[in-house]
């Protein structure tokens, strides 16, 4: 791999490229789960996983409140409050296992405010 970094420059910078998009991004998530209150991280985590779409269908339904939870870096508890916080707020929709973003605006004001 070293031969093919040293003989290649255009892949070479291909493959720092990424690694410095990768690094700035963990960066980033340590960041907000070091920094940011729960609100700004479940704010986060809704945000994020919103983008993922597996088949064009939205993954919310496939997790769990404890899923959400650890990746948003708070109990299950203060998941669960939060998330009918954001649904009292017209923020998002909740529906069984399923989260619909209604608001998103204010879902990313929270986030940046943390």
């Amino acid at each position: 791999m070293l031969h093919i970094l040293e003989i290649n420059a255009i892949f070479a910078t291909k493959i720092l490229k990424n690694y410095c998009k990768q690094n700035n991004f963990l960066f980033t998530a340590l960041q907000n789960i070091i920094y940011k209150q729960m609100n700004g991280r479940m704010a986060d985590a809704l945000l994020y996983l919103n983008e993922e779409m597996y088949d064009g269908t939205s993954i919310f339904p496939l997790l769990s409140r404890k899923d959400i939870a650890d990746f948003a870096g708070t109990s299950t508890e203060s998941a669960v409050k939060i998330l009918k916080s954001f649904e009292r707020d017209e923020i998002i929709k909740l529906d069984e296992k399923n989260i619909q973003i209604i608001d998103k605006t204010k879902l990313e004001e929270i986030s940046r405010r943390g």
